[in-house]
């Protein structure tokens, strides 16, 4: 199930909010179901435990983008699928704001 940030505050117990632009809400659309299923895992897991837990995580080779791309980080779902997001705070919560997911290597 794609599920999206609601404005207000973080529910208890949910470590970040993501995000998803309404580009990456098509790219999402457009994968294969396991890709779905993938994305909904790394989703689930930010939410319960954070983006530092996620990249403990040696499978998502999660890492900070450089040159047009500096401030967003990439995890990788398979060798080819990418999320591309951005880790902010906003009031005084964690965000993480998924820009894309990208079968595409040109980041």
């Amino acid at each position: 199930a794609l599920i999206c940030a609601l404005p207000g505050p973080t529910p208890a117990g949910t470590a970040f909010i993501v995000e998803m632009s309404e580009r990456a809400k098509r790219d999402y659309f457009r994968l294969d179901a396991r890709f779905r299923k993938g994305y909904d895992k790394w989703q689930d897991l930010i939410e319960r435990k954070g983006a530092v837990e996620m990249r403990k995580n040696t499978g998502y080779s999660d890492e900070s983008l450089q040159g047009d791309r500096k401030g967003q980080r990439s995890s990788r779902l398979s060798h080819r699928v990418r999320i591309i997001y951005m880790e902010i705070t906003e009031n005084d919560r964690g965000v993480i704001k998924v820009r894309e997911i990208s079968a595409q290597h040109g980041y």
